[in-house]
């Protein structure tokens, strides 16, 4: 991704096939929750590439993202936010452009056999295991269409993506997932009833909750970042 960014000289959280992070990092093999941090400078000169250049400019890009004075302070809340437990660092120096990404990762669950891609209308099983650490408690399903591609310029003017879409396909609250417990292991049934591309956000909680309740996603991180191909 910076040296996609670096190389067609633009910044941003999107690439020129159009897909957001959540996208990339499923597409690459991951499951979990991503947030990312996209920093990006540029000289009219080029740059003398060096180890010392390259570590001073991405401790640069850090302390101004961690400088952010509320509420314009986004980078700076998801660098310093608990939840996130892995963090992938990335950095691109060609020429006259640099940048440098920050993945942060929240991995709580193992995944087992979740299906890149199905047709409309299969039945499959998403099946995890909590390692006892908590019980699923709220999944939610968001529908897209395929992304589409976007020029540098296109995606320089974007600013924050967002972490959902407006399309929720499903929902499902934790009385009903608990049905789907087998000690620490969820085997939860699933199907789509037309061609995109489907986000499924699974969040936890210590407490299980077996009967109708009052669920609140306000203070909570979702614990996955799940992408499966729908086609016909």
């Amino acid at each position: 991704m910076c040296r996609e960014a670096a190389e067609n000289e633009y910044l941003g959280h999107w690439n020129m096939a159009g897909e957001e992070p959540y996208l990339r990092y499923a597409f690459a093999g991951g499951y979990d929750h991503v947030s990312e941090n996209a920093y990006g400078e540029w000289s009219s000169d080029n740059y003398n590439i060096s180890s010392p250049l390259i570590g001073s400019m991405m401790k640069t890009g850090h302390g101004k993202f961690m400088a952010e004075r509320a509420p314009n302070d986004g980078h700076k809340k998801n660098i310093i936010e608990k939840v996130h437990n892995f963090v992938g660092i990335g950095f691109y120096l060609t020429g006259k452009q640099f940048r440098y990404n920050e993945e942060f990762l929240d991995r709580y669950f193992e995944f087992e056999n979740i299906p890149s891609e199905v047709k409309a209308g299969e039945s499959i099983n998403i099946t995890l295991n909590t390692n006892g650490q908590g019980f699923l408690y709220y999944l939610v399903i968001y529908r897209e269409n395929w992304p589409k591609p976007l020029t540098p310029a296109q995606i320089s003017k974007r600013g924050s993506y967002r972490d959902y879409t407006d399309e929720v396909y499903k929902e499902m609250v934790a009385w009903d997932l608990s049905r789907y417990r087998n000690g620490t292991l969820y085997q939860i049934p699933l199907s789509f009833t037309r061609e995109g591309l489907y986000y499924i956000q699974i969040y936890s909680d210590k407490k299980e909750l077996n009967k109708p309740a009052s669920l609140n996603t306000k203070e909570k991180t979702p614990e996955s970042g799940i992408v499966i191909k729908v086609t016909r």
